[in-house]
């Protein structure tokens, strides 16, 4: 799922497009609640592009493929 867009020129990778999409300041726009994200879960899956492995990104995903 995850998908790393490189610059125009194609040599290099932006470093904010491997993170999360849902990351926001302090609060995962992912989810219906607005669950704070602690500081392991941000480390672990906001701020790499391990994001896919986060259960509130997957969950976004399948509510939103609904339909």
């Amino acid at each position: 799922m995850n998908s790393i867009i490189a610059n125009r020129d194609r040599s290099t990778f932006r470093a904010d497009e491997m993170t999360c999409p849902y990351n926001g300041v302090t609060v995962c726009i992912a989810s219906f609640s607005s669950m704070t994200i602690d500081k392991r879960r941000k480390e672990d899956f906001c701020a790499t592009e391990n994001y896919d492995s986060c259960p509130l990104f997957l969950s976004n995903v399948l509510r939103r493929s609904r339909g």
